[in-house]
Protein backbone atom coordinates (compact mmCIF):
# COMPACT_ATOMS: atom_id res chain seq x y z
CA UNK A 1 0.00 0.00 0.00
CA UNK A 2 1.05 3.23 -1.15
CA UNK A 3 1.86 5.78 1.96
CA UNK A 4 0.08 9.55 1.49
CA UNK A 5 2.33 12.13 0.38
CA UNK A 6 3.61 14.44 3.17
CA UNK A 7 2.54 17.45 1.36
CA UNK A 8 -1.13 15.96 1.02
CA UNK A 9 -1.04 16.36 5.00
CA UNK A 10 0.18 19.76 5.00
CA UNK A 11 -2.63 20.79 2.64
CA UNK A 12 -5.11 19.50 4.78
CA UNK A 13 -3.82 21.42 8.16
CA UNK A 14 -5.56 24.32 8.55
CA UNK A 15 -3.18 27.77 8.51
CA UNK A 16 -3.80 29.96 11.72
CA UNK A 17 -0.53 31.71 10.68
CA UNK A 18 -2.38 33.95 8.01
CA UNK A 19 -5.17 35.46 10.11
CA UNK A 20 -2.57 35.91 12.91
CA UNK A 21 -0.17 38.07 10.95
CA UNK A 22 -3.26 39.83 9.61
CA UNK A 23 -4.23 40.64 13.14
CA UNK A 24 -1.21 41.93 13.47
CA UNK A 25 -1.25 44.31 10.40
CA UNK A 26 -4.73 45.56 11.53
CA UNK A 27 -3.33 46.38 15.12
CA UNK A 28 0.25 48.28 13.80
CA UNK A 29 -2.07 50.52 11.18
CA UNK A 30 -4.37 51.44 14.32
CA UNK A 31 -1.69 51.90 16.59
CA UNK A 32 0.10 54.33 13.47
CA UNK A 33 -3.20 56.28 12.73
CA UNK A 34 -3.43 56.67 16.47
CA UNK A 35 0.11 58.67 16.71
CA UNK A 36 -0.85 60.30 13.40
CA UNK A 37 -4.32 61.28 14.94
CA UNK A 38 -2.51 62.65 18.60
CA UNK A 39 0.38 64.24 16.72
CA UNK A 40 -2.30 66.24 14.80
CA UNK A 41 -4.00 66.97 17.31
CA UNK A 42 -1.20 68.38 19.53
CA UNK A 43 -0.20 70.90 15.99
CA UNK A 44 -3.44 72.25 15.86
CA UNK A 45 -3.27 72.50 20.01
CA UNK A 46 0.02 74.45 19.24
CA UNK A 47 -1.24 76.45 16.51
CA UNK A 48 -3.45 79.04 18.97
CA UNK A 49 -0.47 79.30 21.52
CA UNK A 50 1.94 80.44 18.58
CA UNK A 51 -0.64 82.56 17.12
CA UNK A 52 -0.90 84.21 20.15
CA UNK A 53 3.36 84.41 21.20
CA UNK A 54 3.20 85.61 17.34
CA UNK A 55 0.68 88.39 18.02
CA UNK A 56 2.51 89.79 21.33
CA UNK A 57 5.78 89.81 19.41
CA UNK A 58 4.05 91.75 16.37
CA UNK A 59 2.40 94.07 19.05
CA UNK A 60 5.39 94.89 20.86
CA UNK A 61 7.33 95.86 17.61
CA UNK A 62 4.88 98.09 16.31
CA UNK A 63 4.88 99.99 19.92
CA UNK A 64 8.70 100.44 19.41
CA UNK A 65 8.26 101.69 16.00
CA UNK A 66 5.25 103.73 16.77
CA UNK A 67 7.29 104.88 19.90
CA UNK A 68 9.11 108.35 20.52
CA UNK A 69 11.97 108.87 18.05
CA UNK A 70 14.43 112.05 18.96
CA UNK A 71 16.88 113.51 17.30
CA UNK A 72 18.67 116.66 18.98
CA UNK A 73 21.29 119.22 18.04
CA UNK A 74 23.54 121.66 20.21
CA UNK A 75 23.11 125.36 20.77
CA UNK A 76 26.68 127.22 20.87
CA UNK A 77 26.95 127.63 24.76
CA UNK A 78 29.27 125.78 26.83
CA UNK A 79 29.59 126.40 30.77
CA UNK A 80 32.65 124.57 32.33
CA UNK A 81 30.72 124.59 35.78
CA UNK A 82 33.72 125.09 38.11
CA UNK A 83 33.99 125.92 41.54
CA UNK A 84 37.14 125.85 43.98
CA UNK A 85 36.51 123.79 47.39
CA UNK A 86 40.14 124.48 48.86
CA UNK A 87 42.55 122.47 47.58
CA UNK A 88 40.43 120.83 44.53
CA UNK A 89 38.86 122.34 41.37
CA UNK A 90 35.07 121.09 40.99
CA UNK A 91 33.90 121.22 37.27
CA UNK A 92 30.45 119.95 36.33
CA UNK A 93 30.48 121.31 32.18
CA UNK A 94 26.57 121.73 30.95
CA UNK A 95 25.56 123.08 27.24
CA UNK A 96 22.24 123.27 25.90
CA UNK A 97 20.63 121.27 23.25
CA UNK A 98 17.45 120.96 21.31
CA UNK A 99 15.31 117.57 21.29
CA UNK A 100 12.76 116.79 18.80
CA UNK A 101 10.35 114.09 19.06
CA UNK A 102 9.65 113.04 15.51
CA UNK A 103 7.86 109.86 16.12
CA UNK A 104 3.94 109.08 16.08
CA UNK A 105 3.79 109.23 20.19
CA UNK A 106 4.69 111.40 23.02
CA UNK A 107 7.33 109.73 25.16
CA UNK A 108 9.18 111.37 28.19
CA UNK A 109 13.15 111.62 28.97
CA UNK A 110 13.78 110.31 32.28
CA UNK A 111 17.73 110.82 31.51
CA UNK A 112 20.68 111.10 29.00
CA UNK A 113 24.11 109.77 28.33
CA UNK A 114 26.78 111.07 26.21
CA UNK A 115 28.60 108.01 24.14
CA UNK A 116 32.11 108.42 24.02
CA UNK A 117 34.32 105.62 21.95
CA UNK A 118 32.06 103.50 23.15
CA UNK A 119 31.07 104.17 27.01
CA UNK A 120 27.91 105.83 27.96
CA UNK A 121 28.70 108.95 30.14
CA UNK A 122 25.57 110.15 32.50
CA UNK A 123 24.13 113.48 32.00
CA UNK A 124 21.45 115.14 34.01
CA UNK A 125 18.82 116.79 31.48
CA UNK A 126 17.56 119.83 32.54
CA UNK A 127 14.66 122.31 31.52
CA UNK A 128 15.32 126.35 31.95
CA UNK A 129 12.17 127.93 32.64
CA UNK A 130 12.13 130.37 29.67
CA UNK A 131 8.85 132.14 28.75
CA UNK A 132 7.81 132.44 25.12
CA UNK A 133 9.76 135.55 24.51
CA UNK A 134 12.79 134.17 25.39
CA UNK A 135 13.18 135.49 29.05
CA UNK A 136 14.37 133.70 31.86
CA UNK A 137 12.34 133.41 34.97
CA UNK A 138 14.34 135.12 37.83
CA UNK A 139 12.11 133.60 40.70
CA UNK A 140 12.41 130.09 39.14
CA UNK A 141 14.70 129.47 36.48
CA UNK A 142 14.79 125.89 36.41
CA UNK A 143 11.44 123.78 35.67
CA UNK A 144 10.76 121.74 38.88
CA UNK A 145 9.69 118.77 36.17
CA UNK A 146 12.86 118.35 34.58
CA UNK A 147 13.42 114.62 35.86
CA UNK A 148 10.97 113.66 33.41
CA UNK A 149 10.61 115.92 30.13
CA UNK A 150 7.57 115.27 28.36
CA UNK A 151 7.67 115.82 24.91
CA UNK A 152 4.53 115.87 22.66
CA UNK A 153 5.01 113.81 19.02
CA UNK A 154 6.23 116.41 16.61
CA UNK A 155 7.48 119.11 18.80
CA UNK A 156 10.77 120.09 19.79
CA UNK A 157 12.12 120.94 23.87
CA UNK A 158 14.87 123.27 25.03
CA UNK A 159 16.88 121.18 27.75
CA UNK A 160 20.25 121.39 29.53
CA UNK A 161 22.66 118.70 29.89
CA UNK A 162 24.84 118.74 32.77
CA UNK A 163 27.96 116.42 33.34
CA UNK A 164 28.90 114.62 36.27
CA UNK A 165 31.17 116.55 38.74
CA UNK A 166 34.46 115.83 38.69
CA UNK A 167 36.99 116.69 41.18
CA UNK A 168 40.74 117.78 40.51
CA UNK A 169 43.05 118.65 43.25
CA UNK A 170 45.35 121.40 42.68
CA UNK A 171 48.68 123.62 44.64
CA UNK A 172 47.30 126.37 45.37
CA UNK A 173 51.11 127.57 45.83
CA UNK A 174 52.37 126.56 42.84
CA UNK A 175 49.66 126.27 40.87
CA UNK A 176 49.82 122.77 39.89
CA UNK A 177 47.02 120.72 38.58
CA UNK A 178 46.82 117.19 38.07
CA UNK A 179 45.13 116.60 35.18
CA UNK A 180 42.59 114.54 34.61
CA UNK A 181 40.65 113.46 31.66
CA UNK A 182 39.15 116.07 29.42
CA UNK A 183 35.45 116.66 28.50
CA UNK A 184 34.19 116.31 25.53
CA UNK A 185 30.90 117.40 23.75
CA UNK A 186 29.48 114.10 22.19
CA UNK A 187 27.62 113.70 18.66
CA UNK A 188 25.93 110.87 20.16
CA UNK A 189 23.21 110.51 22.76
CA UNK A 190 21.25 107.88 24.45
CA UNK A 191 18.49 108.76 25.88
CA UNK A 192 16.93 106.94 28.58
CA UNK A 193 12.67 107.09 28.62
CA UNK A 194 9.89 106.33 31.03
CA UNK A 195 8.80 103.29 29.22
CA UNK A 196 12.22 101.56 30.04
CA UNK A 197 13.84 102.07 25.76
CA UNK A 198 16.82 103.49 25.37
CA UNK A 199 16.92 105.34 21.99
CA UNK A 200 20.37 106.35 20.29
CA UNK A 201 20.42 109.66 18.80
CA UNK A 202 23.25 111.31 16.30
CA UNK A 203 23.68 114.69 16.44
CA UNK A 204 21.94 117.19 13.64
CA UNK A 205 24.70 119.20 12.37
CA UNK A 206 23.29 120.90 9.41
CA UNK A 207 20.56 122.92 11.17
CA UNK A 208 19.00 126.32 9.32
CA UNK A 209 20.29 129.04 10.87
CA UNK A 210 16.52 130.81 11.56
CA UNK A 211 15.87 127.49 13.54
CA UNK A 212 18.88 127.92 16.12
CA UNK A 213 18.71 131.43 16.15
CA UNK A 214 15.22 130.93 17.42
CA UNK A 215 16.78 129.29 20.43
CA UNK A 216 19.46 131.96 21.20
CA UNK A 217 18.38 133.24 24.18
CA UNK A 218 20.19 136.50 25.40
CA UNK A 219 19.97 134.94 29.29
CA UNK A 220 21.47 131.23 27.90
CA UNK A 221 24.55 132.18 30.19
CA UNK A 222 22.12 132.36 33.15
CA UNK A 223 20.23 128.84 32.85
CA UNK A 224 23.28 127.24 32.20
CA UNK A 225 24.80 128.20 35.65
CA UNK A 226 20.97 127.87 37.18
CA UNK A 227 21.03 124.26 36.26
CA UNK A 228 24.19 123.52 37.15
CA UNK A 229 23.68 124.91 40.51
CA UNK A 230 20.26 122.89 40.61
CA UNK A 231 22.12 119.73 39.81
CA UNK A 232 24.87 119.90 42.72
CA UNK A 233 21.59 120.68 44.65
CA UNK A 234 20.25 116.82 43.94
CA UNK A 235 17.57 118.65 41.98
Amino acid sequence: MNKPHDGAKHRSEPDHAAPVRFLRQVWRWVQEHKIISVTIAALFAIVPIWQGEYGLRMSARQHDESGPVYSWFMLDHVNPGIRFEGNVIISAPAYPIVVTNRGRTDGSIMGVDQIVDGRAERMTPCVPDFNEDGELNTARPVRPDSAKIRIPAEESALMILVAEETRTPYDPATGAVQHGAPFQVTDMLRIRTASGRQVESARIMDVPVETRTAYEYPQMDEALKACIAHVEDGM
